[in-house]
């Protein structure tokens, strides 16, 4: 249940991906296929690839982030409390609780765990479960469904839990299923797996969460090459949404095209003949 966050790769290698990518979804995007097309040798040089069209044509094409910096800064300071309370924790063991399916905790976005807290920290979290899973059958209100939800308010006799996790949900194993046949299961989490988990990411989304930095990167790209000559025949630019996007910022839905198209054409010359936003894979949006 943790996440695979995929291997970093260089700007290079990246850029490279993501053209060829782009030729197989929009191989014409230049109005005509082309002949051939490469990388420069420095990857500071001047265009990030370079292409000749099968009539000669010279084309050059930019590439650029679609990325909201602060969501990510965010989302890996998360990254780095999550390791380092699931480095307090250690070895889980297998979950060999009467009453406990799994537990879900919330931690406190602060700070990571301080390593002379580690121990502590251990030995509280186990303490706490054997407790819950002690008192479990007296208290009828946590058998239903989602369990027990220990506030940090309640955690003050563990003043570690309380200092780093703002909650820990208790998922109960035994639960009701098979509407309208409901009957009760007890379920039993797999042996060698993890079951002292954290909650995924939550928090409200809006629009205006990727399409400022959108516009933002644009217009950044716009202004940079308007003050200066090609040296091609036409000026492409791809803005390009990847996996680090797609893991750690808001998701996204297809833009407005029709307000960013008459949004860049009422602001400023144009030095890109046209403006692509790629969803890699699968997903082309044509600005003007």
């Amino acid at each position: 249940m943790n996440q695979v966050i995929p291997k970093p790769i260089s700007k290079r290698e990246e850029e490279n991906a993501i053209f060829k990518a782009f030729l197989q979804e929009t191989p014409g995007f230049a109005g005509e296929r082309l002949e051939k097309w490469e990388q420069p040798n420095d990857e500071n040089e001047f265009r990030d690839v370079r292409c000749i069209t099968i009539t000669g044509q010279k084309i050059g094409v930019e590439l650029s982030k679609w990325l909201n910096e602060a969501q990510i800064a965010d989302a890996k300071k998360i990254e780095r409390i999550h390791g380092s309370i699931r480095s307090a924790v250690g070895s889980q063991g297998d979950n060999m609780t009467k009453h406990i399916y799994y537990l879900l905790l919330s931690p406190k976005s602060n700070a990571p765990v301080k390593p002379n807290d580690e121990g502590p920290l251990r030995k509280e979290l186990f303490r706490c479960i054997e407790e819950v899973d002690a008192r479990w059958l007296s208290e009828p209100s946590w058998h239903n469904p989602p369990g027990y939800r220990a506030a940090s308010d309640q955690l003050s006799t563990f003043p570690m839990l309380q200092k780093y996790l703002d909650s820990i949900l208790f998922v109960p194993r035994k639960r009701f299923t098979g509407w309208p046949n409901v009957k009760l299961v007890e379920e039993t989490w797999p042996r060698g797996q993890n079951w002292i988990l954290f909650r995924n990411r939550s928090g409200s989304y809006s629009i205006d969460d990727m399409l400022q930095p959108l516009i933002d990167s644009i217009a950044r790209k716009k202004r940079r090459y308007s003050r200066m000559g090609t040296g091609f025949d036409s000026l492409y630019l791809i803005v390009y949404y990847n996996n680090l996007a797609a893991i750690y910022n808001t998701p996204i839905e297809t833009p407005d095209s029709e307000s960013l198209r008459l949004y860049f054409i009422e602001h400023g010359p144009q030095p890109f003949k046209q403006i692509f936003i790629f969803v890699a894979p699968g997903s082309v949006l044509t600005l003007f």
